[in-house]
């Protein structure tokens, strides 16, 4: 399975690079069996991952949100995140309330993160858990 082949653990250890001190740190990946996520797009790129946390939380607890950035950019947002909920209920709920709200001046999409299967690209595993 490719989840589980050598390679892919092996790509797994290796130490992250330091990102440079300008950018902001590298966010920690979702768990890859993490089933309680949405997708947020068209978010605006001015918006973080604290502020998508602080507008998510009122469905339930958050295990973790980030906005992902441009691979080469670390400072640029890509216009999309994912929210991590402790249960489905949350999750539903949000999707429920928020696809095709306001949030800070655009109308975002949210639904049920898809999971994806682990990728290398090059010399880095991708892709591991992401989906919208």
């Amino acid at each position: 399975e490719l989840a589980h082949s050598p390679v892919l653990a092996a790509l797994r250890a290796r130490p992250r690079r330091s990102p440079r001190s300008s950018s902001p740190p590298l966010p920690a990946p979702f768990p890859p069996m993490s089933q309680h996520r949405v997708f947020v797009g068209g978010v605006p790129y001015s918006t973080t991952s604290e502020r998508l946390e602080q507008e998510f939380s009122r469905f339930g607890q958050i295990l973790e949100s980030r906005i992902v950035y441009e691979q080469n950019d670390r400072t640029r947002s890509r216009g999309f995140g994912f929210v991590g909920f402790a249960s489905s209920p949350e999750r539903d709920a949000a999707v429920a309330a928020m696809d095709g709200a306001d949030l800070d001046g655009r109308l975002i999409r949210v639904r049920p993160a898809e999971a994806r299967e682990p990728r290398v690209r090059g010399d880095r595993l991708v892709g591991e858990g992401d989906g919208g």
